[in-house]
């Protein structure tokens, strides 16, 4: 089932017989019903439609909306206590599925998604699926047949959306698996997959994962413009994820590529029944690749830094930096990010030190410089990743900017500029440092 559209359902039964051809479908487009048709031994295919309430329709504003989609398979539970698979015929609020089911067993139950483990009173929810196939919200609906065959859903749960960005552009799919893992005891693992027993609302309510893999939920989703989307089912109501692993696998048209493992998950809170509730996306970091930059012009006007680097993907802003290891000694580095307002003059508008400027500073950093560690430079409430290595008598820096640290990075096809300066404590360097920095001295970045 696809995001951004509601769906709906009725269900509609048209039986084709080896005594009854498909021309006794009414004139009134209304399907034939069951007593109607001659019935034969051993199975029959049966198409039906299926609704779900209006009261839940704007229950998805917040995280997307949902209808059937060509392809979306349910469960339908015939009498003989067996699920038995309908699919969607079409897309919108309301579709036919067809299936074949054996004569006369027809039940009173159906599920969504679709799965040979569902009985009669417990949902099934495998713990790992591959859905690139066929890319579903998957979000567990129970559906009851009324009059005509018609079945109407409504959701047991609700969902978490958790969105990943910035995946390697050669990667087409990921394997994302979370795993309920409380270290100190076991017992307390969040159930988060397997059989949950429907009670009435329809609902499942959290328990303890009791079974091989219960605690974990793994789904193989497939990647669009370096972003993939899963949704997790939650029990409604409770206190989910508590002590969490994410681990995510890439996956190329040759091979898998390791993302990261066993990353911490934060605490999700409380869920309603029929909401879904939209996680901040999380951001992959990709090492930065500096080998297409192309250095500021002329290179900066003091030679401390000998080279400055800069450029952004879709999650990052990186910057690097080098210069002679023996001049850096005792000497502190800042760091200066703008938004590329133009408030001052052209000649004027990388001033370092203007206070009209200061209304564009993104960004600015002071601290003693170490030839082994940048330390932790927090930015926008987040955390930067930075790196420190040496390569003859140079000391090249690395500095990689979530750009979630600032609005003025988060959108497309904006500009920033970026700068770093060295100095003593008497704002002495080894080699002179402008109070009014030229173009010479920061790099302006494009953000894809």
């Amino acid at each position: 089932m696809k995001d951004k559209v509601l769906f709906a359902a009725f269900v509609v039964c048209a039986v084709i017989s080896c005594t009854k051809s498909i021309e006794n479908v009414k004139d009134n487009n209304e399907p034939i019903k069951q007593e109607e048709t001659t019935p034969t031994s051993g199975m029959r295919m049966v198409t039906i439609t299926a609704s779900i309430e209006d009261a839940t329709k704007t229950s998805y504003a917040a995280g997307g909306t949902f209808s059937w989609t060509a392809g979306d398979k349910i469960s339908i539970i015939g009498n003989d206590n067996n699920p038995y698979t309908f699919t969607a015929n079409g897309s919108g609020t309301s579709t036919t599925f067809t299936g074949t089911i054996p004569d006369g067993v027809l039940g009173d139950r159906a599920y969504f998604p679709a799965d040979a483990g569902h009985t009669p009173t417990k949902f099934s929810l495998p713990y790992s699926k591959d859905v690139t196939g066929h890319d579903s919200a998957d979000i567990p609906m129970v559906g009851t047949k009324g009059e005509g065959n018609a079945y109407e859903f409504k959701h047991c749960a609700g969902a978490a959306l958790l969105t990943i960005e910035n995946f390697p552009d050669d990667v087409i799919a990921t394997t994302i698996t979370i795993a309920s893992t409380y270290e100190s005891d076991p017992s307390y693992n969040y159930k988060l997959s397997g059989l949950f027993t429907i009670k009435d609302g329809p609902k499942w309510e959290g328990a303890y994962a009791t079974e091989t893999n219960d605690n974990i939920y793994s789904r193989k989703v497939s990647v669009s413009g370096n972003t993939a989307k899963l949704y997790i089912p939650c029990p409604a109501g409770a206190n989910n994820w508590v002590d969490n692993k994410l681990t995510v696998v890439g996956h190329t048209s040759s091979s898998d590529v390791p993302i990261f493992t066993n990353k911490n998950m934060k605490k999700l809170g409380t869920v309603n029944r029929a909401h879904v509730m939209p996680l901040t996306p999380l951001v992959i970091y990709n090492e930065p690749d500096f080998s297409a930059v192309s250095p500021i012009a002329g290179g900066a006007t003091h030679n401390q830094i000998a080279e400055l680097k800069a450029y952004a993907d879709k999650g990052y802003l990186h910057m690097q930096f080098h210069g002679t290891t023996a001049s850096w000694t005792g000497t502190t580095l800042n760091i200066y990010i703008y938004d590329g307002g133009t408030d001052l003059d052209e000649n004027a508008k990388y001033n370092a030190w203007s206070i009209k400027k200061t209304a564009h500073q993104i960004y600015a950093e002071s601290r003693t410089i170490s030839t082994s560690s940048l330390g932790t430079i927090t930015m926008g409430g987040v955390n930067c990743i930075t790196s420190v290595t040496s390569s003859g008598d140079q000391t090249y820096w690395t500095i990689s900017v979530p750009r979630t640290a600032s609005s003025a990075m988060m959108g497309s096809s904006g500009t920033v500029y970026l700068g770093v300066m060295v100095q003593n404590d008497a704002w002495n360097c080894t080699a002179a440092v402008p109070e009014i920095w030229v173009n010479a001295d920061m790099v302006e970045v494009t953000i894809p």
